[in-house]
């Protein structure tokens, strides 16, 4: 009877094993290696980073709008929603002026760059910043603005070189800059270029 009791023991250590063993495999296949399992989480954590960084880009902007990014997971499908805010209620995107939507643009590609540079540079993400007529249908107001928060982030050492290339006088004569290069062209075509 002793040993059939130390064999039940023995028995029962090894079914609560084996127990743990079975929950620690359904976790992994429910959790990780299911189709929506691990690549759902780790793009559910940079859809949250990135609305926190578009939401701080806009919050530098100085516009009254927040953007919620929602991920919806159905079966092997991701999507991606936007959920635009002002004022603390939901609106449609084509509902803001053109301006705000560049800007929300703005925040949104800015803030895909900081990913794609925190995620695929090994040392160091690349601290220069390129807009090329970037600020599109912006009116002097929010072209100010933008041309404010690119200071900031300048300042902050987010970037520790910006490049701006814009056709608005505004933009170019604004104080922010410390160097402006202008090209122009003679009656000849060619283009001259000069640094102020």
């Amino acid at each position: 009877i002793m040993v059939l009791k130390e064999e039940a023991e023995k028995l029962r250590k090894s079914l609560e094993e084996l127990k743990l063993d079975h929950e620690a495999y359904h976790l992994l296949y429910s959790k990780v290696f299911h189709p929506g399992g691990l690549p759902t989480h780790l793009l559910s954590e940079v859809v949250n980073l990135m609305e926190e960084y578009v939401n701080r880009y806009l919050r530098l902007f100085g516009v009254d709008v927040k953007m919620k990014f929602k991920l919806n997971v159905s079966g092997n499908q991701q999507r991606i929603d936007i959920l635009t805010y002002s004022g603390g209620y939901q609106r449609r995107i084509e509902t803001f002026s053109g301006g705000e939507q560049t800007l929300m643009g703005l925040a949104v590609r800015l803030s895909i760059g900081r990913l794609l540079a925190e995620v695929y540079s090994t040392r160091q993400r690349p601290q220069f910043l390129i807009i090329d007529e970037g600020f599109g249908p912006l009116d002097r107001d929010l072209r100010e603005r933008v041309v404010d928060a690119l200071k900031k982030l300048y300042e902050a050492g987010e970037y520790s070189q910006i490049v701006v290339i814009s056709h608005h006088e505004d933009v170019k004569n604004h104080p922010a800059f410390r160097t402006i290069i202008r090209i122009s062209k003679d009656a000849d075509g060619r283009s001259h270029v000069t640094i102020l």
